[in-house]
């Protein structure tokens, strides 16, 4: 997700903090996403329907 996260953004030349304030969140938690930490279940979601993407889960 992390690299599809950023070319998503750059292609929009979106900041950060915008991409944070269209989701509900803030700035720090794109950051991290973007570093590689995984977001949490309704940042997931919300990104994946932001980016046109489908969601899929794996309870391994």
């Amino acid at each position: 997700m992390r690299n599809d996260l950023i070319k998503f953004r750059k292609d929009r030349r979106m900041s950060q903090s915008a991409l944070a304030r269209c989701l509900g969140v803030n700035q720090a938690t794109i950051s991290r996403i973007e570093r590689g930490k995984p977001p949490s279940g309704p940042v997931a979601l919300l990104l994946a329907q932001l980016m046109g993407e489908h969601l899929s889960v794996d309870f391994r």
